[in-house]
């Protein structure tokens, strides 16, 4: 039995200690392996990482030319060896009996892959993000769909806090044409392939949430990303229910590129179009407001 964890790399000279230290020294009575994929780091990551391969072999350091995280972890995938895979990102830490709870978890029930809730850590400050206060047990595919696109997302869209069989990700990959919501493309292919899968109550995973990180900025093209990634899913499913919570999320991107459009003077007959498709009286309320603004 062994865990293949995938860590992607790019200038986390400040934070990649951490989160080798938190992976080789967690609870785990199995084999596992740390693949470091360094994504072409301009700073001293790949010099800090390989003084901790002097102390181990437990891990696999892999350099490449920078072409984003989604083409790191997929080469990773490549590289795996274990039953069992979980993508951990390179500035994060995690639980030390996370894995050894989702291995036991997995094998228990025969699921094809686990998740934990994250605590999102903030400087000194953390914040715990309870998607699941209970455990649950899912077998079938819509109500998968129903957690990961309905309220809360108690199914997140990250591929990190989740272990995987390494057997439902022969087939996949992560998008490298997009520049965010990668992770939630690359959960929902797996979703479609899923049979059965448990959401665990145990926080497992520690995001550490900085600043400069990709995930607090959205501007039009990260939102037509989102937007891509929304109408690729909707397209993969008959559910009407499951349709319908994705147009929730479509209109809200939707107005913010809308909005966008506006500022910058720019047509938005289109998105418009697109909107009162799915929400005429909620563009209404909104042009209303914006003519009070105006006034």
């Amino acid at each position: 039995m062994k865990l293949s964890i995938i860590v992607p790399v790019y200038n986390l000279e400040k934070f990649i200690s951490a989160t080798l230290e938190s992976l080789l020294s967690i609870d785990f009575p199995y084999d596992y392996e740390i693949i470091l994929i360094d994504d072409g780091s301009s700073d001293n990551s790949r010099a800090v990482i390989e003084e901790y391969c002097k102390k181990t072999d437990k891990i696999c350091l892999i350099s490449i030319d920078n072409a984003g995280v989604s083409n790191a972890r997929n080469v990773g995938l490549r590289r795996v060896t274990g039953e069992y895979v979980s993508f951990v990102d390179g500035d994060d830490t995690v639980e030390q009996d996370f894995f050894k709870t989702a291995i036991q978890e997995l094998d228990a029930g025969g699921f094809d892959f686990v998740q934990a809730n994250i605590r999102i850590v903030m400087g000194d400050k953390n914040k715990y993000i309870q998607f699941n206060p209970e455990d649950e047990v899912i077998r079938d595919r819509n109500t998968m769909l129903e957690r990961f696109f309905g309220p809360g997302k108690k199914l997140n869209n990250s591929a990190c806090a989740k272990v995987f069989r390494t057997d439902l990700l022969r087939d996949k990959a992560f998008d490298c044409s997009i520049r965010i919501a990668e992770d939630q493309k690359f959960v929902f292919d797996v979703i479609q392939s899923a049979k059965a899968i448990k959401l665990l109550k145990i926080v497992g995973y520690n995001y550490l949430q900085r600043t400069d990180s990709a995930m607090h900025e959205l501007d039009r093209n990260r939102a037509e990303d989102i937007l891509k990634v929304l109408d690729y899913c909707r397209d993969g499913i008959d559910s009407d229910r499951v349709r319908k919570l994705i147009d929730a999320d479509r209109l809200d991107i939707l107005f913010f590129i809308y909005h966008d459009r506006l500022i910058n003077s720019e047509d938005c007959e289109q998105v418009y179009s697109e909107i009162i498709a799915l929400d005429r009286k909620k563009l209404k309320k909104t042009m209303s407001h914006k003519a009070q603004v105006k006034a």
